[in-house]
């Protein structure tokens, strides 16, 4: 098995527009994702959407560094989960994990609705929540460098590679390589 460096991709692993459809969910299951999925409907039409897209990017930042299964709520209480989510707001902004086209405010706009459905978590259930909010400019930068430092195994980004994206100015189409 062959690990490289997230920094090997500097277009992105997941490209913009990346289409969830017939994606099953297999890292985060069983009752964690219910909790986590049952906050959607709390979620006006227009932010639901982005909080969707924001767990499938977290399915797949889980699948693609190899992470255990998170399976239960007490899963979600761990400082491991804790460690995850920071490395996650890493990868969201780092251009080596999503399309170097997706602009500032739509990765943070991803953040914000990920947090938000952890927050809504957290009021029927202990879980342990990074706030993003928190975190400073240099602060972020650092969770960047910590998700590009880490090692994923290529024959996953392999997989990921080639997805079907769309565009929603120029229709669809079969992403380049190095993309999503």
């Amino acid at each position: 098995m062959s690990q490289v460096s997230p920094s090997n991709f500097p277009k992105g692993i997941i490209g913009k527009g990346h289409k969830e459809k017939d994606f099953k969910f297999l890292v985060l299951s069983d009752s964690a994702l219910g909790l986590i999925q049952s906050q959607l409907d709390s979620l006006p039409p227009s932010q639901r959407r982005s909080a969707n897209r924001a767990l499938f990017y977290f399915e797949c930042f889980l699948w693609l560094t190899n992470h255990p299964p998170i399976a239960s709520a007490l899963d979600l209480r761990t400082n491991a989960f804790l460690i995850v989510q920071r490395l996650f707001y890493g990868a969201l902004h780092s251009k080596c994990f999503l399309a170097a086209d997706i602009k500032h405010s739509g990765r943070r706009r991803l953040v914000l609705y990920f947090f938000k459905l952890l927050a809504g978590v957290s009021k029927s259930t202990h879980i342990n929540i990074f706030v993003p909010s928190d975190l400073t400019d240099s602060q972020v930068k650092e969770c960047i460098a910590q998700f590009e430092s880490i090692r994923v195994d290529s024959v996953r980004v392999a997989k990921l590679t080639g997805w079907h994206v769309a565009n929603r100015n120029a229709g669809s189409k079969t992403s380049s390589a190095g993309t999503i």
